[in-house]
This record gives structure tokens, sequence and C-alpha cells, in this order.
């Protein structure tokens, strides 16, 4: 499949990008692991569907995984909530940087104190900074989320002591995953936001959205902070469906691009100002995936145009279920579902992610 040239030429600007994803946390307060020097003594992560690994199963929403062939690689063949047949970006980080081999969703009413010590998700599939996102599917939207970590910042000091759950804060990991849904479910996909903002107003719209949240991360005393950028949306399987092209919509990935350059921005302006003394990175998903779009052989993929699951064009949370034909290997997919990454691609992210990961916490 040949890569967009559109995307490719806009995003030769911000190849020195390559920068950061998640990360782990310790296995218990106040021992903190390592991986090339840097550590982390937890891992909070905020945002959508690349980040829940199972939110949305305690909450009122028809968005969800829990059920086959979803988890269908993960231990015991047992579906999580997760949407991919295995692991999470986060998960991978996690046991990499020798903490723990998942990150468990905050909701999950089997927490132990252990695993709240050592960082949990808030994320939510079909979530986005645009609070009408949530409201569309009925997920938690990531302004609740934040409300979510406040809840959970008076139970550490619960279980700890104010002091103690400071340094836990100051000392651990911020990750922030959103922004797809905002254009692919909301304003390219339903005349809402689109009436009243054009797309760089919305993009804008968006990245306030964001400041208001790392300013009140910032406030709880969060310090070490990542901000996932936008992957390549025009090439998931369900945008081509959708804008019945027949490879990726480059219009899209242009929007992902821009957005992706005022987000730089943004990071490096705050930095300087609004949340000196903290460490935000900005984190490049978008050239990892588009590589292996762009030039699967070299990753060991055979199929980029559609998900494992179903036709692969369209499927996606219900309609990705135990009735629906499976490809018998994955790994061979870029894409799970229509809009997910495989295991095997979210390990390729992983893994050119996590040293550049550990500089933030240098």
């Amino acid at each position: 499949m040949e890569m967009p040239h559109t995307a490719s030429l806009f995003f030769s600007l911000t190849l020195s990008f390559i920068l950061h994803f998640w990360l782990p946390a310790s296995s218990a307060w106040p021992l903190q692991r390592t991986y090339n020097g840097s550590s982390a003594t937890a891992i909070f992560v905020f945002g959508d569907s690349t980040a829940d690994p199972g939110n949305n199963n305690y909450i009122n929403t028809v968005i969800k995984a829990n059920f086959p062939p979803y988890g269908r690689d993960f231990a015991q063949h047992r579906p999580t909530g997760r949407f991919t047949n295995g692991k999470l970006v986060a998960d991978m980080l996690a046991s990499a940087f020798g903490v723990k081999e998942y990150i468990p969703a905050y909701l999950d009413p089997t927490l132990t104190a252990k695993d709240l010590l050592t960082g949990v998700s808030f994320a939510s599939a079909d979530s986005g900074y645009d609070s009408l996102t949530a409201e569309i599917t009925g997920v938690i939207p990531v302004d609740k989320q934040i409300e979510y970590f406040k809840e959970y910042v008076a139970k550490v000091q619960g279980l700890i002591g104010k002091g103690k759950a400071l340094k836990l804060i100051k000392g651990a990991l911020f990750a922030l995953s959103a922004g797809t849904n905002d254009f692919g479910s909301n304003y390219f996909l339903l005349p809402l936001r689109s009436k009243h903002y054009n797309t760089e107003e919305y993009q804008q719209f968006l990245l306030n959205k964001l400041q208001g949240h790392l300013q009140a991360l910032h406030e709880m005393g969060a310090e070490k902070i990542l901000v996932i950028g936008l992957p390549p949306v025009g090439c998931l399987p369900e945008q081509i469906t959708l804008n019945f092209a027949d490879g990726c919509v480059d219009y899209l990935n242009g929007v992902a691009v821009d957005y992706n350059l005022k987000l730089v921005n943004t990071l490096s302006n705050l930095q300087a100002t609004l949340l000196r003394g903290s460490k935000i990175n900005y984190g490049n998903i978008y050239q990892p995936l588009l590589d292996m779009i762009g030039k699967p052989e070299q990753f060991g993929f055979e199929e980029v145009r559609r998900g494992c699951c179903g036709t692969g064009f369209i499927e996606a949370s219900f309609l990705c279920n135990a009735k629906s034909p499976m490809c018998p290997d994955a790994s061979k997919y870029v894409f799970w579902d229509a809009v997910h990454p495989t295991q095997q691609a979210y390990q390729i992210i992983a893994d050119s992610l996590a040293p550049a990961v550990s500089s933030i916490l240098d």
C-alpha cells in the first residue's frame, strides 16, 4: 500500500519529534523500578480506546470490548475490555520497564491497594477532549476522567498519607491519548461542531480543552506529562470505508499532521509559561503507524487495508463479535478491527518509543 504523499510531505517537518508514549509504575510504594536509569513511581493514563483497559465495562454504553474475539491473544485468551487482540502499548511498556504486566482500569471494583499505588488508567473508549464526543455514545469524557483522578488522590492519601501521596504523584508519569474520536466520530461525521467551527478553529478548541486538563493535573501535582498526538486518521480502515476511498484519506491525514504541529507548539508554550517546573513531552504515534502501513513487509505484515475481524472494513466494538469471521493470524495484520491496531502493531510502537519514554524521567 502506498504511503499518502500529502501526509508524508507534511510530516517530514516533524520527524525529529519521535518522542514519547506511556510509561509504567513501581511494584510497591515507595520502591521504584528503573529503565536505563529512569524511574517512575506510577503511571496514570487518560484518553480513549488506545488506552482503555476496560473502564467501559463498568458504564452504561454499547462501546465495549469485553467479549470475544477481543482478547484472543491476551492471557488465558480472555477479553478484558481492551480494544485489541492482546495488550495495549501501556501494558507493554509497563512490562518492559519491569513494573507490572498490565495497567488496570480505575473503575475495576477488584483493584487492590497495590494496583492503586502503581498506577491505573482512567481512559474510556470512544472518548475525546471534546465532551460532546463522549456524550454521543455515553462514555467518559476526559474532563470526567480528571475528576476521577481527584477521587483517586483522596483514596491514596487515605492509604499512605498526604505527603507520600504527593511524592508518588510528583514522581509519576501522566499520559494523555485522545483526539482521534473528536475528528473521526464527531467533527467529520456529525453536523454539530462543524456548523460552528472550521477545521482550524476546532483544532484550537481541542487544544484549549487539553490545556485546561493539563493545568488541572499540574495543580494536583503532575510534573511529568506525556501528550500523545493523533495517528494517521485517514489510514484507519473505518475512515477509508466511510470516505469511499481506495487508500488512506489524505485530507484527514493532513488534519492530523496540522493538529500535531500545533500540539507541539502548544506544549512548548505551556512548558515555558503556565506549567513551568514540569516536564511535558509530545508523543509521536503518527509516524510509526504510517511506516507500518506504507512499508508493511519491513515489519512482517501482509494486510494493512482491513482489520482481522469480520470484513475488516467497518467492524469495531459490538460489530466485531463472536460470530464474526476472523483471520487466522492477527500478527500479519496492522489492524485488529476497523479502527484499532493489533497487538503486534502496538508492540512495534512500544518498542520504537520505549527509549524516548525514559527521557521524560531523566
